[in-house]
């Protein structure tokens, strides 16, 4: 199920999503690839952020600012998070996720 988080993004300022990576049994843990991508509510990739590489640690901020988060681009982001992970489960398991938030509009941007 997506995550949709309560705090609002300002137009144009800076916000950060961070994504923690827990296994099956709720422990955390560093995958073996991480990528994300941020698009509008329509499913448009924003500011050319498709497939982006992370590093690999067990919590990544995905930090976005300025033109990720253009009002006029559109009301809402979502952040698509992709993962590959190992464990006594498997190997190359996948983790995927989804997080919604809104953007407001600054009416007297200087």
């Amino acid at each position: 199920m997506p995550t949709t988080l309560t705090t609002i993004a300002t137009d144009g300022s800076t916000y950060v999503v961070t994504a923690e990576f827990r296994d099956a049994a709720g422990s955390a843990t560093v995958p073996t690839t991480i990528e994300w991508t941020l698009t509008d509510d329509v499913g448009n990739t924003i500011n050319s952020r498709a497939s982006i590489l992370a590093s690999l640690t067990a919590t990544l901020p995905i930090v976005l600012s300025g033109n990720d988060l253009k009002y006029s681009d559109g009301k809402r982001r979502i952040v698509y998070i992709y993962a590959l992970y190992d464990s006594t489960e498997g190997t190359n398991l996948p983790l995927r996720d989804e997080v919604h938030f809104p953007i407001v509009n600054l009416l007297n941007l200087a």
